[in-house]
């Protein structure tokens, strides 16, 4: 807790409440409430090489996709790795079927397999959030890497990707 107290004091914000946010398994992520009553979100990384990656692919993707704006980032000290401001995105953490029914219908926009594209590397439900029928967002880019399309499908099958795998054999 005292990572997101120095976090709160360095990016000098002006909190009512500080909200823990659950199955980040690789980052500290808290949701603040500001006085404001704004809504935002601090992304901890465990390493820099997390820090600058999300900064870079969020920067990339920007107006490209729905992705969180970054509104301030602070490349740390020698107890904190440094951290992310994020703004929120209204929406929330889609269940696994919507999401298959989702990317079915757009699956035609992914790059050609020999086409270089970032690869989000823990593409799962809990990482696009929706609002009623729309996808609003996509978050935690902060293992994404370059590389071809069908990385994406089966290189962490851990965190649910292999039951991608019939959806990509329909379109290929």
């Amino acid at each position: 807790m005292s990572s997101i107290l120095d976090v709160i004091e360095k990016l000098k914000l002006n909190v009512s409440s500080i909200e823990d946010v659950p199955e980040s398994f690789s980052s500290d992520v808290y949701k603040l409430t500001l006085c404001s009553g704004e809504n935002v979100y601090v992304k901890i990384p465990f390493n820099k090489d997390k820090l600058f990656r999300e900064f870079q692919v969020l920067e990339t993707l920007k107006g490209v996709i729905p992705v969180p704006k970054v509104l301030d980032i602070w490349y740390g000290d020698e107890n904190t790795t440094g951290a992310l401001l994020l703004s929120a995105i209204e929406g929330d953490p889609e269940l696994y079927e919507r999401c298959i029914h989702h990317f079915d219908g757009v699956f035609f926009a992914l790059p050609n397999p020999d086409g270089p594209c970032i690869v989000h590397m823990d593409f799962r439900p809990g990482n696009i959030l929706v609002n009623g029928n729309k996808v609003t967002g996509i978050i935690d880019f902060e293992s994404a890497r370059g590389g071809s399309s069908e990385m994406q499908y089966f290189i962490r099958p851990e965190k649910g990707s292999h039951h991608m795998q019939p959806l990509l054999q329909r379109h290929v």
